[in-house]
């Protein structure tokens, strides 16, 4: 177990009082806490400075009482020094010593680790440098202070000034994992590229996977991020100082392909990386713009998961014509924009969306590159006119006779369509075994914004009937124009290839495209997710290892002979049956009292766990539905106490699902594949004919 001195200094009193549930007053990062034992109408907890060996402090002016993490998870808690040390190394992921063997050897320090060290012993340095650049002073604090923001001067003793690899000045932007907890690079942007060959930036550690940002805990609490190439280009946004809105950087369009942006679901993202221009026809790659190109391709992976995303409009982001010149140049980047308009100018531009119908594809002359989409003379004619706001849609009904004047919009509909793409949906068989798919359906999934839902996105999967049926359309809000509208989806068809994509309809561990991975319910793509899908919306909880670890040994004490945590890991082991082929159900009995219902709470809460009420199981089809499409466990309650027919029926189900089996209802023909393990909980449930099909677990 870490020293008292060492949880000292590694703890941060802002982040404990979070943790701890304390309330913050207003005021910003430096404000006061209300103390928890008092009903203070003034903020009354203190958080001071750290000072060396001792780590940071706190008091509270209204009992009086103070002092380090240890006493602050005591004065909230109530609990012992010894109570209060664990939760510490549980709550920050700080390894215990094991008794039983001697404590391993610190971890040996990686070159990262030293330039790190040095960066933020003397990060000061870089301040003048990023000044120079446009960056403000609360931009550079901040980042500063989160200590991703470092300075590097050294140079190789090897190699003369002016050749590759001498090094020099360097602003250095350190690169962490998302929850904070690692170091994983170095990015060094040299403030005199000459000095070290002409090379501009130099990264040292992971370069795929990773981005950058200045300040994690914003980027997670703000609900605006706006997403660049390069670190500089984030500092730049956040010189913006646009509330609540956070930057972040890609570190190299490379990563538009690599980095798992799950985290910005429910957060409005905008896309604005380098705005490129074409490549010269005698060079590789003629004809591609690197940074438009790479933005629509984030655009795709984005709306695929369901995040609400839109492109800025850089068909202005032009250069004052120099003497003697007839052709202004491109503003290239966030950091150019910001150095030659400033940052009020900046803050207009990046609200400024784009907003044509298909993003990244101008309908005008200001369009430069390969199109992204072929449209027939017919359909380009008339595609200029649609035009799509960040949850609105127009149409222009008459062009501006002249440059100056204004065309003239009229109300489309009351949604933007975000996206149209075909989906290659797997076939059960393939879903369930990984063998090839011989047989999968093609859907069209319709990806829109509305008012309603903000930032989340809203989506419905179409089959060819309904692609052109107004009446589906509807469902996503109001359209005022239906025969303009029906044309415009005329041309979101032939973009139907842009977000093409695989999927499987299965929450769980599941064989997509001869791969296993851990699929999501927004993962999947149901014509009618309600009735196919418990958990078609269902996002599996996670945490830390350390998390994991502490779930587990709760479980551990609750009940004897690992009655309870038996329960847990057969509700986990339930997703092997895409590699078992098979997971037996189980049934929990106890006694009047015995604290079932409590413990089937903590599973609901644990692992996203459902449990039906026997008056939600009236019917067959109520009993099949519950257990479709999945690996996740369900329960059914009080079994016993339902219909004869009921109970029969419900056995025979359970005697398929065993395994899993495919069957289709309705005049749709809707597929469904039974395969859910279910708990069964209840006094006297009827197992007669399930055995070897069952486990039991008796709690005691």
């Amino acid at each position: 177990m870490a020293s008292i001195t060492e949880l000292k200094r590694r703890v941060d009193l802002h982040e404990l009082a979070d943790r701890l549930g304390i309330k913050k007053g207003k005021g910003g990062e430096k404000a006061n806490y209300h103390s928890p034992h008092t009903t203070d109408k003034v903020p009354s907890l203190s958080i001071f400075p750290a000072l060396p060996e001792k780590g940071e402090g706190w008091k509270d002016h209204s009992t009086g009482k103070g002092g380090s993490c240890i006493d602050l998870v005591m004065y909230v808690q109530g609990c012992d020094v010894s109570e209060a040390m664990r939760y510490l190394h549980e709550a920050f992921g700080i390894p215990f010593d094991t008794i039983d063997k001697p404590a391993e050897p610190t971890r040996t320090k990686t070159a990262i680790d030293y330039i790190a060290e040095r960066a933020i012993e003397h990060r000061e340095k870089a301040r003048d440098y990023l000044k120079s650049r446009g960056i403000t002073d609360a931009a550079i604090e901040r980042a500063l202070k989160c200590k991703t923001l470092g300075y590097n001067d050294w140079t190789s003793p090897k190699r003369p000034a002016g050749e590759v690899g001498h090094g020099g000045p360097a602003a250095v932007f350190l690169v962490h994992s998302l929850n904070g907890s690692q170091l994983v690079a170095a990015d060094m942007r040299y403030i005199d590229p000459a000095l070290n060959g002409g090379v501009k930036t130099q990264t040292q550690g992971e370069k795929d996977g990773h981005g950058w940002t200045a300040d994690p805990r914003k980027l997670h609490a703000a609900h605006r991020v706006v997403i660049v190439e390069s670190a500089i280009n984030a500092l730049s946004v956040d010189s913006c100082g646009i509330p609540g809105t956070a930057a972040y950087a890609l570190r190299g369009i490379g990563n538009v392909d690599n980095i798992d942006f799950t985290f910005l679901r429910g957060k409005q993202v905008v896309i604005c990386l380098d705005n490129d221009d074409v490549i010269a026809d005698d060079k590789p790659r003629a004809g591609e713009r690197p940074g438009p190109d790479a933005a629509c391709k984030l655009y795709e992976r984005l709306t695929a998961l369901n995040i609400a995303c839109i492109l800025i409009d850089q068909a202005d982001w032009v250069k004052d014509l120099a003497d003697g010149s007839n052709k202004a140049e491109s503003i290239n980047d966030v950091n150019d924009y910001l150095q030659l308009r400033g940052a009020d100018e900046l803050r207009k531009a990046l609200d400024t969306y784009e907003q044509w119908l298909i993003p990244g594809m101008a309908g005008d002359t200001t369009r430069k590159g390969k199109p992204r989409v072929f449209l027939p003379s017919h359909d380009f004619a008339q595609y200029w006119r649609f035009r799509s706001r960040l949850d609105f849609s127009t149409y222009i009904a008459k062009a501006g006779e002249t440059e100056d004047d204004a065309p003239t919009h009229i109300d489309l509909a009351g949604f933007r369509v975000a996206s149209f793409s075909r989906v290659s949906v797997a076939s059960a068989s393939s879903t369930m075994t990984g063998d090839p798919d011989n047989s999968p359906t093609v859907y069209f999934a319709v990806t829109v914004q509305t008012p309603r839902h903000g930032a989340d996105l809203t989506r419905a999967v179409l089959n060819d009937k309904q692609i052109h049926n107004l009446t589906v359309w509807n469902q996503f809000g109001p359209i005022w124009e239906p025969k303009r509208f029906s044309r415009m989806v005329t041309i979101l068809e032939r973009s139907a290839h842009l977000g093409a994509r695989k999927a499987a309809n299965y929450v769980g561990l599941a064989w997509r495209d001869g791969r296993l991975v851990v699929n999501e319910g927004p993962d999947c793509y149901f014509t009618n997710a309600e009735q196919q899908c418990p958990y078609h919306n269902l996002t599996f909880p996670s945490g830390t290892a350390s998390d994991a670890a502490r779930v587990i040994g709760k479980y551990q004490e609750t009940f004897k002979d690992n009655a309870a945590a038996l329960a847990l890991v057969w509700g986990l082991g339930g997703h092997l049956k895409a590699l078992l082929g098979f997971w037996p159900h189980m049934m929990m009995q106890a006694d009047k009292s015995a604290g079932k219902s409590t413990l089937i709470k903590a599973l609901e809460r644990t692992i996203g766990f459902t449990m039906f009420s026997g008056q939600s199981l009236q019917t067959e089809f109520r009993l099949l539905t519950s257990i479709s499409h999945t690996s996740h466990p369900v329960g059914w309650e009080e079994l016993s106490a339902r219909k004869q027919d009921v109970i029969d029926k419900a056995v025979g189900l359970l005697q398929e699902n065993y395994q899993y089996t495919i069957t289709k209802r309705g005049s749709e023909m809707t597929e469904y594949v039974l395969s859910a393990p279910v708990l069964l909980a209840g006094e006297d449930v009827p197992v007669r004919s399930l055995h070897g099909k069952l486990v039991r677990t008796n709690l005691t």
